[in-house]
């Protein structure tokens, strides 16, 4: 995916690219991205080079493009877990 590909797919979510791009320590050349308040409030770095983006927070942890998607846009649904044996009994549910 290109950089301008990336940057899409986060304008469609409601980010925004607010800078033409600096040089970060960990990354290399990045934008500064504001995300939608609706969502997830976040603020991040995005490398031009890679895509690898930080979060802006208390770890600034760097994340792999596939990665940053995961976080922004879960395709995995949390597991469910199973009713314990009383619980089932008390709501009427049993196997």
């Amino acid at each position: 995916m290109t950089h301008r590909q990336r940057l899409q797919w986060l304008k469609e979510r409601g980010y925004e690219a607010q800078d033409q791009g600096r040089g970060v320590p960990q990354i290399g050349l990045s934008v500064w991205i504001d995300g939608p308040s609706r969502v997830r409030p976040v603020s991040l770095w995005l490398a031009v080079n890679d895509g690898s983006v930080i979060i802006h927070g208390p770890g600034d942890d760097i994340l792999t493009w596939e990665q940053a998607q995961e976080w922004i846009e879960p395709t995995k649904l949390p597991e469910q877990k199973k009713p314990l044996a009383m619980q089932r009994n008390l709501f009427g549910d049993d196997e």
